[in-house]
């Protein structure tokens, strides 16, 4: 019988070889391109989820060093209402304790909320240095600035260094309550800006 290479490659058998071949061939590379399509998925994700961790932990540590600086302030006003010049004297050494750990670890909260978490509210706890001399008049950091230079001279007046001690306690209390303001809208802006992020991750995993 003469051998028929025609007939023989159109066979149903071989057609059906060649198709099982092909399909795994294809199968394979399909299979290989969505895995690596899911693995650079996952990899962004988990990037990113570590970086909004990192956000919250660094929100967090400033939100906690606002809220010591600013009590700190407060338990000085307390002994300065009370006319206790040694306990007076007493708090506000533990609180410039607070200050100057505040001053070394600033420009590290700013550049780290810059980065992580928002640039407008990075120059609202601190102006950049290339603002300096025009210091943005709500950011965080001036008004600790005004609010302990008030502070300061009210306590001089209850040494007794000063003659306009009734001036200089008004303006220490009223620098002392917009403090307050403007720390509590930071913080609640601060973790508004945060969530969103969050949000953003848990309804858009891969947009990173």
């Amino acid at each position: 019988m003469k051998f028929d290479l025609c007939v023989f490659l159109n066979s149903k058998i071989v057609l059906l070889i060649i198709g099982f071949l092909l399909t795994g061939v294809l199968g394979k590379h399909l299979t290989e391109g969505y895995q690596d399509a899911l693995w650079e998925r996952d990899k962004k994700y988990e990037v990113f989820k570590q970086e909004v961790e990192e956000a919250k932990k660094s929100l967090d540590e400033v939100n906690f060093h606002i809220s010591s600086r600013i009590h700190g302030l407060q338990k000085v006003h307390w002994e300065l209402e009370n006319n206790d010049l040694n306990g007076a004297e007493n708090q506000y050494k533990r609180y410039i304790e607070i200050k100057d750990s505040w001053n070394k670890k600033i420009r590290i909260y700013r550049n780290k909320l810059k980065r992580l978490v928002d640039v407008e509210l990075a120059y609202a706890l601190q102006t950049p240095e290339a603002f300096v001399g025009n210091e943005n008049k709500e950011s965080v950091h001036y008004h600790f600035i005004i609010a302990h230079n008030k502070t300061k001279f009210w306590l001089s007046c209850l040494r007794g260094e000063c003659g306009e001690a009734p001036s200089k306690k008004e303006a220490a209390q009223k620098s002392l309550q917009e403090l307050y303001r403007v720390t509590d809208e930071f913080i609640d802006e601060s973790y508004m800006v945060f969530l969103m992020k969050y949000k953003n991750l848990q309804e858009n995993p891969t947009n990173t």
